[in-house]
């Protein structure tokens, strides 16, 4: 299992699919280029990953659920050619989450629409 500042952790199953989650709570600021290192490496070693987002005690509308989807959506488009991320779940997102998302998504590609999940 790896790690990444806390927030963060990773790993492969039989299929070579990485399962990341982030635990939004824990989140600290972050790049997609303090990850290309960590993100090359999976896209080495899998053949297709699924972020799984947890949203346990996180208000939706706080500053770091916006820097966590910024930094999927930049995962999102960094891999899109690999076509490795398949699937973003999030988990434990309430009423109001998933009230807040539905006219937003209108907003997103096609593409990342469908791969969005809620759990």
């Amino acid at each position: 299992m790896g790690y990444f500042k806390d927030f963060m952790t990773w790993t492969w199953d039989e299929n070579l699919c990485i399962h990341v989650t982030i635990l939004v709570a824990k989140y600290t600021p972050t790049t997609i280029v303090e990850m290309y290192d960590i993100i090359q490496d999976m896209r080495i070693k899998s053949r297709t990953m699924i972020i799984k987002v947890d949203l346990t005690g996180a208000n939706p509308f706080c500053h770091e659920v916006r820097q966590v989807t910024r930094l999927i959506l930049d995962v999102f488009e960094y891999t899109k050619n690999d076509q490795l991320l398949k699937q973003i779940q999030f988990f434990n997102a309430g009423i109001l989450v998933r009230t807040f998302y539905k006219p937003i998504s209108m907003m997103l590609p096609s593409y990342v629409r469908e791969i969005i999940v809620f759990n």
